[in-house]
């Protein structure tokens, strides 16, 4: 069971990393995940005074623990492959020029 949770995170250190699925229809709701977990924070930080709650005594270090986790969920190799095929197509210009000479007229 360990060795399909836990896998290393670097063969040469001692870091692991929890493997775990996450279930998202498609990279837009991979955002808007990530979107909902910075707004929680924000709203938590608004809030974090003297009473924030007997349970959760140091909210600031369960704030920093949430948007250090929401970091590792931004969808960076997808970006990656986005600038790539943008690249591939002549770049942002030549895909905005391109379609806006393809829009219909009729519209």
């Amino acid at each position: 069971m360990i060795h399909h949770q836990y896998k290393p995170l670097n063969k040469h250190t001692l870091s692991f990393y929890h493997h775990k699925a996450i279930p998202v229809e498609d990279p837009l709701e991979s955002f808007q995940s990530v979107t909902h977990l910075l707004k929680v924070c924000l709203l938590a930080l608004e809030h974090t005074g003297t009473s924030f709650s007997k349970t959760i005594p140091q909210p600031y270090v369960n704030i920093q623990q949430t948007l250090e986790f929401t970091l590792q969920l931004l969808p960076y190799e997808e970006m990656e492959f986005l600038e790539q095929l943008i690249e591939t197509y002549g770049g942002l210009s030549a895909l905005l020029t391109e379609q806006e000479t393809n829009k219909d007229p009729e519209s």
